[in-house]
């Protein structure tokens, strides 16, 4: 009897050289306020799009990510913005949580909901819907929060 395994096909992503990664980074600094406040805005009205979505259609166990490669652009603002106007859960890594409540603290908003994702666990949530920064990979938080919950977030690539 011969055994037949089943091969996955590779995973496919987006390939960036150095080059293009050096590039991303200098334009990044030269980038002025009013392009990255209107960088911000149109991320945070497409993930708001997600998130209104997900209400109406009663969604679940989708993700909602925006892939980039992206430096200064205002991601963490318009997550912060999206966890404040919806009281959503922002899970993320440990080291990032500090740098999170001192970017909410300067504009203005006072005791988000922000998790470790080394301390999410679902038991007792009751949540549908989780924001994810791009400091954690959305694999890791799928698996600490299961098929049934929506993740929306930015994911670096």
């Amino acid at each position: 009897m011969v055994k037949k395994y089943q091969i996955e096909p590779p995973q496919l992503g987006i390939y960036i050289t150095p080059e293009t990664r050096e590039a991303i980074k200098e334009t990044a600094g030269k980038r002025d306020k009013e392009r990255i406040a209107e960088i911000e805005k149109h991320l945070h009205d497409e993930l708001d799009k997600c998130l209104r979505m997900i209400a109406v259609h009663e969604i679940t166990g989708k993700d909602f990510i925006i892939f980039t490669p992206e430096r200064a652009i205002g991601k963490t603002r318009a997550l912060l913005e999206l966890c404040v106007e919806y009281g959503a859960l922002y899970v993320t890594e440990q080291h990032e949580i500090n740098f999170l409540e001192r970017e909410a603290q300067q504009l203005g908003y006072t005791d988000l909901p922000f998790m470790a994702i080394s301390a999410a666990r679902r038991e007792g949530l009751r949540i549908r819907t989780v924001l994810k920064s791009e400091c954690v990979k959305l694999e890791k938080v799928r698996e600490k929060f299961g098929s049934t919950i929506n993740i929306i977030g930015i994911e670096e690539i």
